[in-house]
C-alpha cells in the first residue's frame, strides 16, 4: 500500500487506472485513459477517463488541519478525482441508456469492491466518498451519453 508521505495526485490516479484496467481485461470497458493519456478526439465508446479536478487543505486553523505522523507534521488535504464514463455516442435514447446503465453498474461494483474503511484502490486514505451523475457531453464535436463519478478523497 502507498503510505501517507508518498501520496501524490498522480499516485491516486495511477492506482485508480490500475484497478479499472481489470474492466478492460474483462471486456466491460474498451479503454481506460489516465489524465496523461487524454486526447482531443474520441475513437471508442465504453471509455473511462480519469483526471484530477480540485483539492486543497482541509479548512481550519493550523492546529486542526495538521497532525503528526511519526516526527513530521502532515497536512490533511481533500482531493477530487473525476472518472468520466463515455457509454456511447448519442443516437437512440433506449439503446444509449441501456449501455449507460450496464456500464454504470459495472463501474459502481468495481469502485465498491476496491473500497474499504481506510483504503481506496490500495491507497491509505483518511476518508473518502463518491457519487455519480449522468451527463450528455460534447466531446470532439460529438454528443456522448455518460456518467461522471466524483471521488472525494481525504489524504494525509
Amino acid at each position: 500500500m502507498t503510505r501517507y508521505a508518498e501520496l501524490s495526485i498522480k499516485s491516486i490516479c495511477d492506482a485508480i487506472e490500475g484497478a479499472m484496467d481489470d474492466l478492460v481485461t474483462s471486456g466491460d470497458l474498451v479503454v481506460v485513459q489516465n489524465f496523461d493519456e487524454l486526447s482531443e478526439g474520441m475513437n471508442d465508446e465504453n471509455v473511462l477517463q480519469i483526471y484530477p479536478e480540485s483539492g486543497g487543505p482541509v479548512s481550519g486553523d493550523s492546529e486542526t488541519h495538521k497532525f503528526t505522523l511519526g516526527t513530521d507534521p502532515v497536512i490533511i488535504e481533500d482531493a477530487t478525482i473525476h472518472l468520466d464514463y463515455y457509454a456511447r455516442q448519442r443516437s437512440h435514447l433506449g439503446e444509449d441508456m441501456a449501455q449507460l446503465v450496464t456500464g454504470l453498474d459495472v463501474i459502481r461494483a468495481k469502485i465498491k469492491s476496491e473500497c474499504t474503511v481506510c483504503s481506496i484502490f490500495g491507497i491509505d486514505v483518511k476518508n473518502f466518498q463518491w457519487d455519480w451523475n449522468r451527463f450528455v457531453i460534447t466531446y470532439a464535436e460529438c454528443d456522448y451519453v455518460g456518467v461522471r463519478f466524483t471521488l472525494k478523497v481525504r489524504i494525509f
